[in-house]
C-alpha cells in the first residue's frame, strides 16, 4: 500500500489494519508504538513517531478523514506539520507495538509506503 501526502499543516491521520495470520483483528488496546519513517533511498531514519498512535481492540471504519485501506486497528495522528519537514520521496513505515508487560510486536503485515511529494 502506498500513500500519497502533500504536507500540509493538517495532514490526515494514517490507518493502519494490522491482523493475525488468520486475518483476525489484533486487539491493540493499551499498547505503545514507535513509527518510523525510512528513507527507500538513504535508508536513514526520516521520522521516530511515538506519539499519537492509538491501538483499538476491534476494526474501525475507514472514513474519508483517514488514509487506509479499509477499516485499520491502528490510528497515527499526525502532529501539526510532522511531515513538513521531510524531503520529497519515497518513505516505507516501520512499525513497532509494545504490550504493557513490555514485549515488541514488529507489524508483519503488507508493505506501507508514503511517498512525499510538496
Amino acid at each position: 500500500m502506498t500513500i500519497t501526502y502533500k504536507p500540509t499543516s493538517e495532514d490526515p491521520p494514517l490507518g493502519i489494519p494490522w491482523a493475525d495470520n488468520t486475518g483476525e483483528c489484533i486487539d491493540f488496546s493499551g499498547h505503545t508504538f514507535t513509527l518510523l519513517l525510512i528513507n527507500q533511498r538513504t535508508r536513514a531514519t526520516a521520522l521516530n513517531k511515538t506519539d499519537g498512535i492509538t491501538g483499538y481492540d476491534a476494526w474501525q471504519p475507514d472514513d474519508t478523514t483517514t488514509w487506509s485501506a479499509g477499516s485499520y486497528n491502528i490510528l497515527a495522528i499526525w502532529e501539526e506539520g510532522e511531515l513538513a519537514d521531510l524531503a520529497d520521496g519515497l518513505y516505507e513505515v516501520d512499525l513497532v507495538a509494545v504490550d504493557g508487560a513490555g514485549r515488541e510486536r514488529p507489524y508483519e503485515g503488507p508493505r506501507i509506503l508514503i511517498r512525499i511529494k510538496t
